[in-house]
């Protein structure tokens, strides 16, 4: 008892972020300009390039992503694949426009290394024949925030930068 007292106690004195919190509190957004790799390619920092070669259908796009002109990494995606750049790390929704669920994966920049791939609580599995599903990412406080907005419903979830960990986490009512 006396150790998960410290525990509490050191939590709170760190000013740790209660992330699960800020999920409980997060209203409903979605923009869907803000879920395209295109929009994404418009938030990569000073450095940094993306070529996306549209393969003239929404599941499938190549990203190049690209360090003071020379390539660091290539994905395979969708139009709607998302994706943020910070401190040399990408981080990027890995998911189908046409099923539920996603994953975010980081990968280090310098050597193209996967660091973590983290598959999203989301709304849990859904059993569907025609489906939609979108993403968008930013960061608050800290962490990668993830909008979910599918056929089924909405989420919004939080995902520690560091280690991949789900860290808050909210379905919306329809």
């Amino acid at each position: 008892m006396h150790t998960l007292f410290s525990i509490l106690m050191l939590l709170i004195l760190s000013g740790a972020t209660d992330y699960q919190k800020i999920a409980d509190d997060t209203k409903w957004e979605w923009n869907d300009e803000n879920a395209t790799a295109a929009y994404s390619a418009k938030t990569m920092p000073d450095g940094y390039k993306v070529e996306i070669i549209d393969k003239k259908e929404f599941t499938k796009a190549t990203l190049k992503f690209t360090k003071e002109g020379k390539e660091v990494f290539t994905i395979e995606g969708h139009l709607g694949t998302v994706f943020l750049v910070k401190e040399n790390v990408l981080y990027y929704a890995d998911y189908s426009p046409f099923s539920t669920g996603c994953s975010i994966v980081a990968r280090d920049l310098t050597n193209g290394k996967e660091l973590w791939k983290t598959p999203l609580q989301g709304l849990g599995p859904i059993s569907h024949s025609k489906y939609r599903n979108g993403v968008s990412v930013d960061w608050v406080e800290g962490a990668l925030r993830a909008f979910g907005h599918e056929a089924s419903g909405n989420y919004v979830e939080f995902v520690d930068p560091r280690t991949g960990k789900s860290v808050g986490h909210k379905v919306f009512k329809n």
